[in-house]
């Protein structure tokens, strides 16, 4: 009897694929944000994507622009600026973003770079949702 067998369990989210663009490589420098992705379920509206960018430093990020994300729009957050925990935090602001989709937010101002260069890979940047 599949009524009584069958369970169905929606997967843990987690990001397909997602790539990090500085549009300045300079240490304290401005420097414009792109973040791209595709999570392995929707992004429904309220729900968050941090960037820990160590050392980076904000002051008033500018309104994200979002590109391939259908209708949905992003709001966005800074904390902890200049510190190791250095973040920025999407949220989803008008619509629920469907699973395996590209997605990719822009922040054109109000960012900069840390005081030490950072590899490509540093450990301590990270993205969470």
């Amino acid at each position: 009897d599949l009524s009584t067998s069958l369970v169905i369990n929606a997967p843990t989210p987690a990001f397909q694929r997602s790539k990090l663009v500085l549009g300045n490589t300079v240490t304290e420098a401005p420097t414009a944000i792109t973040f791209m992705f595709a999570l392995n379920s929707p992004l429904e509206t309220s729900d968050t994507i941090t960037l820990v960018l160590p050392e980076f430093t904000f002051s008033s990020p500018a309104t994200p622009g979002a590109t391939g994300c259908g209708s949905t729009t992003f709001t966005v957050a800074d904390a902890d600026s200049g510190l190791a925990t250095a973040a920025l935090t999407f949220t989803a602001a008008t619509a629920t973003l469907n699973a395996y989709q590209e997605c990719m937010v822009s922040v054109g101002t109000g960012v900069s770079t840390g005081a030490n260069a950072q590899g490509a890979n540093l450990a301590g940047r990270t993205v969470a949702n």
